[in-house]
Parts: structure tokens; C-alpha cells; sequence
């Protein structure tokens, strides 16, 4: 029998749909292995800390640099990174296409390692809003969390020293219930902790003696001679976290500049400058370069050893030339560096070797990179008033590279995996599913593997005999037909 004009049309446009989407499921496929293979160089940019190497802030920052995505996007492919050594069933899966990103994110999300192999065997058949659903109000249990990552071991290769390692907090509370903190910071950043730390005692000690004189008048002693003991500085710490408390903590951000009050003199030579912190020491070379660099200066006019008079205050950076650096620039000129807010403007040439303050020596840096240039750990040479006139180097001299660009993959750089099946389409019952806690099989065993295995592992292609979801047939029976997720 003749097919007639109506049925020929169908059964060709079918034919046509069925090409287009064999075409989908391969390139999905290589897409999903290709995404494999990028989070796989994130966990040896992880292990090595070769993402360091450029001076920026995070492993997130860096690939945001190196690769042009989205700071969203580069926080999930760390996030997975991170626990891709404890996911080996997930990765294997996701390196033969067979997961995609965002369903092997959302394993590693939710999923602790003793449970990823019997949910990345779900995982393949499900979409990913159907894996949050199975794993996010599982109730796996408490001693295996999502977080759970191995400590490194002495074969690892060791990070490199982060030059700004010296800085941080830590805070807790001991068991008899007193609560403890300790701090460490950079001198500059030290100083603006302890000149809040004595303003904050001054005020209190005011305000202790004035409640005693009041507590005196009333009582018609004498305001004279009243002792009042000196709050502590535990009694300021406190007092400080009140203001912010009541007060709010709108100034919190990281100051553009610092404010910190340094006394500078010319040596005794005068071939140099010497700075010291007020009320306290000489501050190193790099400190004292680095707090010069963009400051308010105000001159003291001696006479034999003796202050006689003060000069007007005046910026090392005039505010009209400020504006139209942070224009030009809008942002860290260090390459990789997303920061746009709390800029600092810092001479190429130092105003101490003779810089001059016009544009082409002034560039905006944030204060991290400031810091790191005026610590030797980042080289800056060049014209900024030229776009790609300023050259950046390490602290080998090695100039930091642009961003990259991507090249046209060659045949040899594309995997070759199997199409991509993606989820069944079924409707997930989450009363039906069940996960089994297992010693993680290496990524081999459980992709290949039809044979149960002897140690608890699940079997590799028996997930619907153990997950048992409506709509999809057990044991050896026939396999049921992928369409579109049911709602």
C-alpha cells in the first residue's frame, strides 16, 4: 500500500527529528567530557596551588581570568573540585559523558562519599532538579557529610606560601565557657585595629568619670581626686562591638587608603625617608613605601630639632587627578582582578625615586595587589596612560599574561564518548528511593562493571531493581522509552 502525501511528511519530519536530536546527544556528550576534563585541571590547580602563581585573589577569580566565565559558574566547577577526589563514581561518570556538569554539581552538593556511587547511578537517569529532590532532604547520615574532603598527604607537592599567610583570625569557646580570640595582621592594618582599640577605651574612661562625678554630686562629695580604674582592653574590644552593634557597620569595608597616622623624616644622611607609626617604632622600608604611596601629607616645619609650625594637609594624589585615574581605569589593573571598590592610586614610580603624580605614573590597584607590589611579589613597570602600555611580572620577572584566549579545538583535543542518553523522563517517587552506603569503587569498576561486587559497592547497571521509581520497569525487563521530564 501507497504511503500517502500526509504520511510520508510525518514520517520524514520524524526522520529529520530523530538526526537532529542523535546530533544533540553527541555533542552533550562531548560536552559533558569536555566540562570533565576543565574541572579536572581545577583539582590540579587545586593540589599544586598553581592558581597562585598569578598574584590573584581566589581559585575562583582565576578561572573567572583563565577561562571567561562567570563568577557563578566559576564558583560551582570549584565547588566541585573540591570534592571531585572523594566523588571517583560521579567523575568517572561525568568524564564519559554520560553526566552532565550540573548533574554531577548537584551529586557533589548534596551527596556524602560513602553515598555517591548508588547516587550517580541515579543521578544518570534523572534530571538535576529530580537529583536535588532524592539527595537535599535525604537524611544521609551525620558522620558523612557533603564537606567531608581528605587531608592532603605528605606526598602531595606543597603549596606555595601565600605572602599574605600572616594574616588572620581565629576565635572560639573553651569548655569551661569563656570565649578566647586571636589575631594577626599586617603592621598598617594592626595599627588601625589598635587606634580603634584606644578610642574606644578613651571613651570609655570618659564616660566612667563623668558617671563618677555625677554618682558624687548627688551624693555631695567632692568631684576631686575621684579615681577611676582604666577600662581594659578586653573592655574595649567589647565596646567596640557594641558601636558596631547599635551603630551599624557601614564603614566596615576595606578603606581605599589607610588610616593609620605615620610621622616621616628625611634621614640624617638625606638620601632617604624614615617613617614611624605615631607613638611607636620605624616601620620597614616596603610598609612605609606602601602607606606613602597615596596619603594626605601634612608638612611640620622644625627649627633646631623643635615642631614651630604646620603646614597645610595636601594629597600625594590630588582628588581631581584620583577621578580621573579610577575613571580610566575602573578597577585593579592587574590582570585576573575583578575588584572595582576600595581602590588605592599607586605611583609606578615611586614620589620617593623621583615619580612624578601625572597620569601616565598612577594606576589602580586594590589593595591586596598594592600590597603585594610594595612587598616584591609583584612587579609593575610601564605608561598607564596606554591601555596595554603597563607590564606586570612575578616575583621572578616573569610578565603575567592576558587573558586567554580560546583556540579552535584540533581533532586530537575532543573526546570521544558515547552520545548522550540524559534522563529518562520518568517521575521520580521519592518513597521508592533508596541509597546504599558503600567503599567507593574506583571509577573502572563502577562504569564498566555488571557484576556485583562482594564489598557492599552497588551493582554498576542494576539501578532500577534498587530504586524502584513508578514508571520504570525492575529486574530484566524491558527498558522504558526517554522523553521529557514528567511534571
Amino acid at each position: 500500500m501507497t504511503a500517502t502525501p500526509e504520511a510520508q511528511r510525518v514520517a520524514a519530519a520524524g526522520a529529520a527529528r530523530d538526526v537532529f536530536e542523535a546530533e544533540l546527544a553527541v555533542v552533550a556528550g562531548v560536552r559533558n567530557a569536555a566540562e570533565a576534563r576543565l574541572v579536572d585541571l581545577v583539582v590540579r590547580a587545586l593540589a599544586e596551588g598553581s592558581w597562585q602563581g598569578h598574584r590573584v585573589h581566589t581559585p575562583v577569580q582565576w578561572l573567572m581570568w583563565r577561562a571567561g566565565v562567570a563568577r557563578p559558574t566559576a564558583q560551582r566547577v570549584v565547588a566541585l573540585a573540591r570534592r571531585a577526589p572523594v566523588l571517583p563514581v560521579t567523575m568517572g561518570m561525568f568524564a564519559e559523558g554520560r553526566l552532565s556538569f550540573d548533574q554531577a554539581a548537584c551529586v557533589a552538593r548534596y551527596t556524602p562519599a560513602e553515598f555517591e556511587a548508588s547516587v550517580a547511578l541515579l543521578a544518570e537517569d534523572a534530571t538535576v532538579a529530580q537529583i536535588a529532590t532524592a539527595t537535599r532532604d535525604y537524611g544521609f547520615d551525620a558522620q558523612a557529610r557533603p564537606s567531608d574532603v581528605p587531608e592532603p598527604t605528605a606526598a602531595e607537592p606543597e603549596v606555595p606560601k601565600d605572602p599574605e599567610a600572616d594574616r588572620d583570625m581565629s576565635f572560639g569557646t573553651e569548655e569551661s565557657g569563656q570565649w578566647w580570640a586571636r589575631l594577626r595582621l599586617p603592621a598598617d592594618e594592626g595599627l588601625a585595629v589598635e587606634g580603634a582599640l584606644k578610642a574606644v577605651r578613651d571613651r570609655l574612661h570618659d564616660q566612667a568619670r563623668t558617671a563618677a562625678k555625677v554618682a558624687a554630686v548627688a551624693e555631695g562629695r567632692s568631684t576631686k581626686g575621684l579615681e577611676v580604674p582604666v577600662p581594659s582592653w578586653a573592655d574595649a574590644v567589647v565596646g567596640m562591638a557594641h558601636s558596631v552593634l547599635s551603630g551599624g557597620a557601614a564603614g566596615a569595608g576595606v578603606a581605599s587608603r589607610a588610616r593609620v597616622l605615620v610621622h616621616l623624616e628625611g634621614t640624617r644622611s638625606g638620601d632617604g625617608w624614615m617613617a614611624s607609626a605615631h607613638m611607636a617604632g620605624v616601620l620597614p622600608d616596603e610598609l612605609r613605601r606602601y602607606l606613602t604611596c597615596d596619603a594626605d601629607a601634612e608638612v611640620v616645619w622644625e627649627k633646631d630639632g623643635a615642631p614651630v609650625n604646620l603646614g597645610r594637609t595636601k594629597h600625594i594624589v590630588p582628588r581631581r587627578i584620583r577621578r580621573l585615574i579610577e575613571h580610566r581605569d575602573r578597577g585593579c589593573r592587574v590582570p585576573g582582578c575583578d575588584q572595582t571598590w576600595w581602590l588605592q592610586v599607586h605611583h609606578i614610580v615611586h614620589w620617593e625615586d623621583d615619580g612624578v603624580t601625572d597620569t601616565h605614573n598612577l594606576i589602580c590597584l586594590c589593595s591586596r595587589h598594592h600590597r603585594l607590589h610594595h612587598q616584591g611579589h609583584l612587579g609593575i613597570t610601564g605608561n598607564a596612560d596606554d591601555p596595554n602600555g603597563v607590564v606586570f611580572t612575578d616575583e621572578t620577572g616573569r610578565p603575567m599574561a592576558g587573558a586567554t584566549r580560546a583556540r579552535p579545538p584540533r581533532p586530537a583535543d575532543m573526546p570521544t564518548v558515547a552520545p548522550y542518553q540524559g534522563p529518562t523522563g520518568e517521575r521520580l517517587d521519592r518513597e521508592a528511593v533508596f541509597f546504599t552506603p558503600t567503599r567507593v569503587p574506583t571509577p573502572q569498576t563502577a562504569v564498566d562493571g555488571d557484576v556485583d561486587s562482594d564489598d557492599g559497592s552497588p551493582p554498576a547497571r542494576r539501578r532500577r531493581a534498587r530504586c524502584r521509581t513508578p514508571g520504570r520497569t525492575t529486574g530484566d525487563g524491558p527498558t522504558t522509552t526517554r522523553g521529557p521530564p514528567a511534571a
